[in-house]
């Protein structure tokens, strides 16, 4: 879920709407130094703690527990 690996716009933009929008979303991210390393900072950050090798396999852990149950 795109939105959801986004935190839902705070981390990143989706370039998959109208032209004009995807535009402008680049226009203001180029325009913002501050936006844009906050949002860098913030995916990765948010890759390291929720989608790293160790932390999947932990999940998959909780889940196969789950259903062992």
């Amino acid at each position: 879920d795109i939105d959801y690996v986004l935190n839902h716009g705070k981390l990143g933009c989706r370039m998959d709407g109208p032209p004009q929008k995807c535009a402008q979303d680049i226009v203001n991210l180029l325009q913002d130094d501050e936006k844009r390393k906050l949002m860098a900072h913030g995916a990765g950050q948010r890759l390291i703690d929720q989608f790293s090798a160790e932390n999947m396999e932990k999940q998959y852990r909780e889940v196969y527990k789950m259903v062992m149950q």
